[in-house]
């Protein structure tokens, strides 16, 4: 496996969409449903909020399917870094 450059993992950040500001609007919504117990916790839990938040800030096609392809996605930001190293030779196979 190669060594990461600086020894540990980088910190990406993609820019965030009107859509996915929409989502985390209603992540937010739903956070404040469980605390104020107006869902029943059987049927929702903080858990499954935070998942549906990371898997759109990664990108919003693991949270809706339908969504746009943004090219600034971390997924798209990671696919294109990979490219670029696999197609430079840059990569440390040792």
């Amino acid at each position: 496996m190669p060594e990461l450059r600086g020894g540990k993992p980088a910190v990406v950040s993609a820019p965030c969409s009107p859509e996915l500001a929409k989502i985390v609007e209603s992540l937010v919504e739903r956070a404040e449903a469980l605390k104020s117990g107006r869902i029943d916790p059987r049927d929702e839990n903080v858990l499954l909020v935070t998942t549906d938040g990371r898997k759109a800030a990664l990108d919003l096609r693991l949270h809706a399917p339908s969504s746009p392809d943004h090219p600034e996605s971390k997924v798209n930001q990671a696919v294109a870094q990979v490219e670029r190293r696999n197609f430079s030779g840059s990569v440390n196979t040792d």
